[in-house]
């Protein structure tokens, strides 16, 4: 629908409009580069005043208006301003205090510049909020405006470097509470509304304003220079009994951050909101810092992983206000930069929290597998990537910002010093406070400080993808001689790349071991240790757990890893070896039943919490993927008494807890069944192991998933039973993907179609999950190539995790040729195709293709 005002022939009109821009074509759908270098160039001093009159009903209209304020530069320019909603959602335009004309164009509000003049001027917008990233539900709405959202909701400038401050008036149902960027600054009330103004925001970018509203109750402690409230949806008992180590890690994230960067808090506030069903664990809006319930209100038997998980999100969330928020990255190309200082900055914050954790095996374990996830794969991306268009910058997020990015910052800080990483990092924050950097701003400002070539080094690891393959043969010399080993490396993509990186080996028998360092920087070397008497039955080369690659070793060690792995008295070396012995079995050369019983004999023995955690996930992994449908039930029982027994001798209650969820996860035998059953029925209770709410739910979808009993009845007595109003709608939601009756689970699907019944992601994630459970493979196969025809749609609807996060649910029930064959097809099949989707693809069915060779090899 056209505004009135438009003249009749709309085409001559844009052209007439786009004439007087210096842009060399006319906006596209999202924000290209052109414009965004364009306006930057041209739109100085943005300032928004913002109002939304929120309803009570969550699918009324939000009524807004807002006037935007900023700079023009000499001369005469079209004024573009995103907004991705229809026409008919304006009502008006007034520049500079005169109607105006315009046209609504490939997701742009276009004013022709004749209304505009050099210096300040004003264009205010009656309009209809846009709903998409509003986040409503009946009693509460909170906005999500990463990367480029905040133009589905009102009309603005949306890239990053055109910050600006943001004004809010926030009209809302009178008992609702209101939080946003800035402080409120005043109340009104009007019967049963209230008018709510904040204080105006420092300059931030458009994916950092936010707001909140609806029913929540609050929590408010005060440090010495600000209160800290949070907000919460949540049961009374299970935020007190957390409250306080959740401020202990705010005030110590705080603290710490000032310390390191040498600069206070930079904003006037600190508030938390915790949302149920959260899209992202976490998101570090400037002064309105959005956290998924669960990931900070933990149950009293929290494993040791969930709490340092909590500590990291916090300490992540609170290293942003400086890395990301305060100083932006000027094009998002470069989010990686403000995640990988976000978790930087978490790690050295988290550690002390721990004092009786192996932090280089905590690092080792929490980054290297996700990374290795991705770049093993044939949809590895490198770390800096290349965006042409916001409208694709959800799909740079993933496991190679979060996980790699670290590993390689750790390298930089050990090249350089960790004094100059900091005073680097300080003169970084200082130069661009409240303004725009690019990862080439921080390198030169180090390369002051080092003799290094860092452009080289950048080039190598920040914009090449894939990881080494780094071949080590013993080579025993004799007990006279002592022995050697000879190195190769390759590139596994065939590029004949050379990953320059110091490698630590570590050699030895049960008596002893002894570590090598080495620069290992071209494709092959021979290396003698002449140490006469010496014999070594392994060799890894990863020893301190800071050189990146697949080690592919000899026979004799995998032989010796796979006997001897638990026995390894150092803590970091046992983490090492598992990753080792892991991509070996990944790469064809160890037997997964071979690798099965090594993980067996690991949970019989192993005491180290956070390693016990990995041979959890492999065991999953390993179970449902490598081992055929036979040698699965064949493992079933020796598997479930093994982990119920361990369970009930554990001392730690996160222990206790992580044996427990891997238990209920591979039950498939008869007895253990009915021990699940009655478990859930509360028949009896697992001595020290208290069991949530969510515990019984979880339960009544792993009994569903399996046909026990009657699934039916037992889903419905479970929904029955859940008091907390959140969970209860979450778990309405997920009921049909459990069906027993497949027309159901085809209904459910067949629903995923409609981008409203996907607004939950963390519920399609979980539905779509057990939909397509290794149980369910068979019957549930049909939804891949749908899945993926959906994905375009996906990535333009959904938040930036949700692309992948679908990807991953969708293979995650399967290991067969069919499979990865069907998605190669469907990617041969598409010419012009996303090449961030591709690699998704190619990211997820990855291990499914591993699997299916891995069958096919040692049968």
């Amino acid at each position: 629908m056209m505004n009135a005002r438009y003249y009749a022939g709309v085409v001559i009109f844009a052209a007439l409009f786009i004439s007087c821009s210096t842009l060399s074509h006319n906006p596209e759908n999202g924000v290209s580069v052109d414009l965004a270098e364009h306006r930057s160039d041209i739109i100085h001093q943005a300032e928004y005043d913002l109002y939304f009159s929120i309803p009570k009903e969550k699918t009324d209209p939000i009524i807004a208006n807002e006037n935007i304020h900023f700079k023009y530069t000499s001369g005469k320019h079209t004024l573009i301003i995103d907004f991705r909603e229809s026409a008919d959602k304006i009502k008006k335009i007034t520049v500079n205090g005169d109607s105006a004309e315009y046209i609504v164009q490939q997701e742009h509000i276009i004013i022709p510049s004749k209304y505009f003049k050099s210096g300040k001027n004003n264009v205010e917008i009656n309009f209809i909020a846009g709903d998409h990233s509003l986040n409503r539900n009946e009693d509460f709405l909170y906005t999500l405006f990463v990367p480029d959202r905040a133009r589905t909701a009102f009309p603005c400038f949306d890239q990053p470097d055109i910050k600006a401050r943001f004004n809010l008036t926030l009209e809302v149902p009178a008992e609702w509470e209101a939080v946003a960027n800035g402080k409120v600054k005043d109340i009104e009330k009007k019967g049963v509304r209230k008018v709510v103004k904040f204080d105006t925001t420092e300059p931030i970018s458009t994916y950092l304003f936010a707001f909140v509203c609806g029913r929540f109750s609050k929590i408010t402690r005060q440090t010495k220079n600000m209160p800290i409230t949070l907000y919460y949806r949540e049961e009374d008992p299970l935020v007190k009994r957390n409250a306080d180590e959740i401020y202990q890690i705010v005030f110590r994230s705080i603290s710490e951050m000032e310390k390191y960067t040498g600069i206070k808090y930079p904003f006037t506030k600190y508030d938390m909101v915790a949302i149920p069903s959260l899209q992202f664990s976490g998101m570090e809006h400037v002064g309105a810092i959005l956290f998924r319930s669960s990931n900070i209100f933990l149950e009293q038997s929290a494993t040791q992983e969930e709490l340092i998980s909590r500590a990291n999100l916090i300490a992540h969330e609170t290293a942003h206000m400086w890395f990301g928020d305060l100083v932006t990255m000027k094009w998002f190309n470069d989010v990686w930069v403000k995640e990988v200082f976000a978790n930087f900055m978490a790690d050295k914050i988290t550690n002390p929290l721990f004092p009786n954790i192996d932090y280089r095996l905590r690092f080792l374990l929490a980054h290297f597998p996700p990374a290795y996830s991705v770049d093993r794969s044939r949809g590895a991306n490198p770390i800096g990537q290349n965006l042409d268009n916001m409208k694709d910058a959800g799909s740079l997020y993933g496991p190679i910002i979060y996980h790699k990015a670290p590993i390689v910052m750790r390298h930089l800080e050990n090249m350089i010093g960790w004094t100059h990483m900091r005073d680097a990092l300080r003169k970084y924050l200082s130069e661009y406070a409240y303004s725009n950097a690019t990862w080439d701003d921080l390198i030169k400002i180090i390369d002051k400080k080092t003799d290094l070539k860092l452009e080289d080094w950048s080039r190598q690891w920040i914009y090449e993808p894939g990881m080494p393959k780094i071949e080590i043969q013993k080579k025993n010399q004799g007990r006279s001689k002592g022995f050697g080993f000879s190195l190769s490396q390759s590139d596994p993509w065939g590029y004949d790349r050379l990953w320059r990186q110091r490698l630590y080996f570590i050699f030895g028998n049960d008596q002893e071991s002894k570590m090598l360092p080495y620069n290992f920087i071209d494709q092959a070397a021979d290396i003698k240790i002449n140490q006469p008497g010496l014999t070594s039955d392994y060799i890894l080369g990863n020893g301190l757990g800071l050189s990146y690659g697949y080690f592919s070793l000899d026979k004799q060690t995998l032989e010796y890893l796979l006997k001897n792995i638990s026995f390894f008295k150092e803590d970091l070396t046992r983490g090492v070896a598992w990753l080792d012995l892991h991509e070996n079995m990944l790469n064809g050369k160890v037997s997964p039943f071979d690798f099965m019983n090594s993980l067996i004999r690991a949970i019989s023995i192993e005491k180290n919490k956070l390693i016990l955690n990995l041979v959890n996930d492999y065991l999953l992994e390993s179970y449902w993927h490598f081992l055929s449908n036979e040698e699965r039930y064949d493992f079933s029982n020796q598997i479930e008494e093994l982990l119920w027994q361990k369970m009930l001798e554990a001392n730690d209650p996160g222990v206790k807890r992580n044996l427990f969820n891997t238990w209920k996860k591979i039950v498939l035998s008869p007895s253990g069944e009915q021990k699940m059953f009655e478990l859930w029925g509360k028949a009896f209770t697992i001595p020290n192991l208290p069991l949530s709410e969510n515990d019984y739910m979880l339960l009544s979808f792993e009994l569903a998933v399996r046909e026990v009993g009657n699934p039916r009845e037992i889903l419905a007595t479970q929904y029955h039973a859940i008091e907390n109003p959140d969970r209860k709608k979450e778990m309405r939601f997920i009921i049909p993907a459990l069906s027993d009756d497949q027309l159901t689970r085809d209904a459910f699907f067949e629903s995923l179609r409609e981008n409203r019944n996907r607004e939950k992601e963390q519920w399609v994630i979980t539905a779509l999950t057990y939909l397509h459970h290794p149980l369910r493979s068979e019957s549930s196969k049909k939804y891949i190539i749908p899945s993926l025809e959906m994905l375009e749609e996906i990535q333009y609807t959904g938040d930036i995790f949700f692309p992948k996060n679908w990807l991953d649910a969708t293979f995650s029930g399967y290991s067969s040729y069919n499979v990865v064959s069907w998605a190669e097809r469907f990617l041969m099949s598409k010419t012009n195709y996303s090449l961030m989707l591709k690699n998704k693809i190619l990211q997820s069915i990855d291990i499914v293709k591993r699997a299916a060779e891995a069958k096919q090899h040692f049968r």
